[in-house]
């Protein structure tokens, strides 16, 4: 009896079948994290940074006049504010600089770009290196995506406020699409597809070297590794084309660490110095990964990727050497990942680098797991020619138990904390009737400034309610407040506070 039931599950759970429940489940997963971003609006640097291409838009209505004014915005502010000048432009040319209503692609965006670069670079690194199963690698890519999203950290400043996110969140995915079009290219016989991958590779390493710093430092630091790991290995020759989109990187990336802005910048900042910011970073990066970024769902993603990889590694012919040099290196890459914002401002408070700290963490940690695993299973079990298609009965059984636990688990945490998920959070505030609520208002407060004049002072409401995805920070009660003056200027009157609450 149990031989059949085991047989009969073998049937129905196979890889293409668990492939693609972990993708609708995904899927699914997004939805109130999209429909909860229709109430989302702009917010501090949002404009500050998005005034002058606001104007240009408002005045032009030309999407091109648009364009150039969000470039010569990052040209101006290289000279006068800091260089990542692929970050200032995307955050002068927000959404909400074409009308408040667009704000909500920001989360879409966001979203779009972590899944996509995540897929493409393990697609890459599996399929395409190691040549597994497309289905498992898929898997793979899902199981990873669904924790990295849903537990995020600092949410909010990750995938609703585009100021933050798009310098951190979208830029390292274009640092992640840069490595997998790499990777792509070299795995490449077809030269028309190996010149589109980098072709791509290109683009995204200009993108990701004249953007934010954690980002680039640790592409750097791969992209040495690589180059020194060839010169000594010499397994093949290395075609000349192979090395365009790491140069386009490196003088990206060298000319955003040489602006004429960043003196202007950290003038009233105090950071650490360079070998006490490198050792503070290997002790953040030990201590976060061991407390506040692996939490149970964490651990279970662990559990359920070691029996794909277990059966991906019996597919392939890479034997995994030195997984301990491996894994010391990956952490060494976790803890160059922190040391550029303890060197600038000495700290790693802020939710965005959190949050793009957390991204790579995963991604590490599930590079990792493959690579134990593979290393595991070489030594331990057979690797057969034909491997097979469906999942041994024990497989089956662990991702079995592990979705059964991520149901049960996942009930026992929402309970005390409904925000404990990003989609159980997005719920809430939709059911509570909070988020729209604090759309609502913020709509109005658009169309009053929209309405004011140029010589007028504008009070608007306080916010009633400060929905936990959506807010991020607001103006004050006074006028000189930063945030007060750059949402004047951005919509053009003479001064914008909030009532005080009585």
């Amino acid at each position: 009896m149990k031989e059949k039931l085991s047989q009969a599950a073998a049937k129905y759970i196979t890889p293409k079948a668990v492939c693609r429940l972990l993708t609708v489940l995904y899927g699914v997963s997004l939805i109130p994290l999209l429909i909860i971003a229709r109430y989302n609006y702009p917010s501090a640097d949002d404009y500050s940074i998005g005034e002058t291409v606001h104007h240009a838009f408002s005045e032009s209505g030309n999407l091109f006049v648009t364009v150039w004014q969000a470039a010569l915005t990052a040209a101006d502010k290289y000279f006068n504010w800091m260089g990542n000048f692929s970050a200032i432009f995307f955050m002068s040319i927000h959404p909400g600089v074409f009308g408040e209503e667009w704000y909500f692609l920001t989360t879409w965006v966001m979203l779009a770009m972590l899944s996509l670069s995540t897929i493409y670079l393990f697609h890459a690194c599996f399929v395409k290196v190691l040549q597994i199963d497309k289905y498992l690698c898929h898997s793979i890519s899902m199981i990873t995506l669904f924790v990295m999203v849903q537990c995020m950290v600092g949410r909010t400043e990750a995938f609703y406020w585009f100021c933050g996110s798009v310098n951190y969140i979208f830029l390292n995915s274009a640092g992640i699409f840069m490595l997998g079009g790499l990777i792509s290219a070299a795995c490449e016989h077809k030269k028309r597809k190996r010149t589109w991958n980098l072709a791509m590779a290109s683009v995204m390493g200009i993108l990701a070297g004249g953007g934010n710093y954690m980002t680039a430092l640790v592409i750097g630091i791969i992209l040495v590794t690589v180059t020194v790991l060839a010169v000594f290995v010499k397994k093949g020759k290395i075609k000349r084309s192979m090395f365009v989109p790491p140069a386009c990187f490196f003088v990206a990336f060298i000319a955003s660490v040489l602006a004429p802005g960043h003196s202007v910048r950290l003038a009233g900042v105090t950071g650490m110095g360079q070998i006490k910011a490198i050792l503070i970073s290997f002790h953040y990066a030990l201590e976060y990964a061991l407390s506040d970024w692996t939490n149970w769902v964490v651990l279970l993603m662990i559990i359920a990727l070691i029996p794909l990889f277990w059966k991906a590694a019996g597919q392939t012919g890479f034997t995994f050497p030195y997984p301990v040099l491996v894994a010391v290196y990956s952490y060494c890459l976790l803890s160059a990942t922190l040391t550029p914002p303890l060197y600038a401002i000495g700290n790693i408070s802020a939710e965005r680098i959190q949050a793009l700290a957390y991204v790579i963490y995963l991604l590490l940690l599930t590079l990792n797991v493959g690579y134990l695993t593979g290393w595991v299973r070489r030594r331990l079990a057979p690797v057969t020619a034909e491997e097979g298609r469906r999942f041994s009965p024990n497989t089956i059984t662990v991702l079995l138990a592990c979705g059964v636990f991520l149901l049960f688990g996942s009930v026992l945490s929402m309970i005390p904390e409904p925000h404990y998920f990003a989609y159980s959070s997005a719920l809430t505030d939709l059911a509570n009737g909070s988020a729209r609520e604090y759309g609502e208002v913020l709509k109005g407060r658009a169309a009053l400034l929209k309405a004011a004049g140029e010589d007028e002072d504008v009070r608007l409401e306080p916010l009633p309610v400060l929905p936990e995805l959506l807010y991020f920070d607001d103006i004050t009660a006074d006028s000189e407040d930063w945030r007060n003056q750059a949402m004047s200027r951005y919509y053009k009157v003479n001064s914008v506070t909030v009532k005080e609450e009585e």
